[in-house]
């Protein structure tokens, strides 16, 4: 038989390639997997940024909200007693850095909170509220730049047991040990359920005494003859005392502010958690509804009961929040957020169980 032979003509049109409207419809949908894709992948790395700064600002906003109210709950404590023996503090040196720069005497826990109010809460960076509290001069203290300012003197130890009568001669106290790790300059609260007694350590024992002889000044030792000597008797103990600043500050240079703890004893400014612009506290004086610090007078201090605490965090992203998003830290002026960097803000109440309202 013959072998059949094929059409070259056949065979041209079997191998050519695709047409040029081929190739165009191929290249417009792989244009379109592109762009999805594409569109995808910003979408999803957007919100990735975007869920990433929010966890970060609600574990630095609780973080810090935390840490102020733990302290605030120790306002006014003396020991067993909120109020017994506050008449055995008078003369008490331990200052809080105050209004104007100028530092305020503790007399007890009438005097152990106060506030101020700046006249407006404005962002850092368009130039923050006006006020006349100042940081006293340190080196490791960032200036005041912006929001309300906390001041409170609160025990930052753990208390220990006297092992022997408090000496009022030789001006000293007996601890069973140094666990609170005093040194010299710092304050120590002895107190029962009857009275306390606040004086500045002079004389510090080793870290690992124990027993621990602590030395302290003299007058604070000595309380008005109604007021029952500390002793073992009673069970008195003692612990560490100190007026803590709370702030937003920032250093110069810094290109974010961060809330501070200011600790008026050694002189340090501690970084609580930073990218914080704002802090409002509002105060209230028994029963009625919170107010901000400006509106507390003298004789009100005393009986403020408790606190709302209102922190204002940033991310440190841009681009993950609308521009000029409106924030109403102060709950009746919002003011535009300046930049697109995501913001909350979180609060928290503390009831102040040491005060008599």
């Amino acid at each position: 038989m013959g072998r059949t032979v094929q059409n070259p003509l056949r065979i041209a049109r079997k191998q050519r390639g695709m047409t040029i409207i081929e190739l165009m419809i191929s290249i417009t949908i792989g244009l379109f997997m592109v762009a999805a894709i594409g569109y995808l992948y910003v979408t999803s790395r957007g919100a990735y940024r975007s869920n990433s700064a929010l966890a970060r600002i609600q574990e630095d906003g609780r973080f810090g909200l935390d840490a102020i109210s733990r302290d605030a709950r120790q306002i006014g404590a003396l020991g067993c007693s909120a109020t017994a023996g506050v008449q055995a503090l008078a003369g008490v040196t331990l200052q809080l850095p105050g209004d104007a720069g100028v530092a305020r005497p503790y007399a007890g826990p009438d005097t152990a909170l106060f506030g101020v109010q700046p006249t407006n809460y404005q962002f850092p960076q368009n130039g923050g509220g006006t006020t006349t509290f100042k940081v006293p001069a340190s080196p490791t203290a960032p200036p005041w730049i912006a929001g309300d300012v906390l001041q409170m003197v609160i025990p930052t130890s753990e208390p220990v047991s006297l092992v022997a009568d408090a000496d009022p001669v030789n001006f000293t106290v007996t601890l069973a040990n140094n666990g609170a790790k005093l040194q010299v300059g710092e304050f120590l609260l002895v107190s029962n359920c009857t009275n306390a007694s606040i004086a500045n350590v002079t004389a510090a024992p080793a870290l690992n005494a124990s027993p621990a002889v602590v030395g302290l000044t003299a007058q604070p030792l000595v309380p008005p003859s109604t007021v029952p000597q500390l002793t073992v008797a009673t069970h008195a103990m003692a612990q560490r005392v100190d007026a803590v600043t709370y702030y937003v500050g920032q250093f110069p240079g810094r290109p974010f502010p961060a809330l501070y703890r200011f600790s008026a004893t050694n002189g340090v400014a501690e970084e609580i958690i930073d990218h914080v612009e704002n802090m409002m506290v509002l105060y209230g004086v028994g029963n009625a509804a919170p107010v901000p610090a400006g509106q507390i007078t003298a004789a009100q201090w005393p009986k403020v009961t408790s606190l709302r605490i209102s922190l204002q965090v940033a991310g440190d992203e841009q681009s993950t929040a609308a521009l000029n998003v409106p924030i109403a830290l102060d709950y009746t002026n919002p003011i535009p957020a300046p930049d697109t960097r995501l913001r909350q803000i979180f609060t928290a109440t503390v009831a102040l169980r040491n005060r008599n309202p």
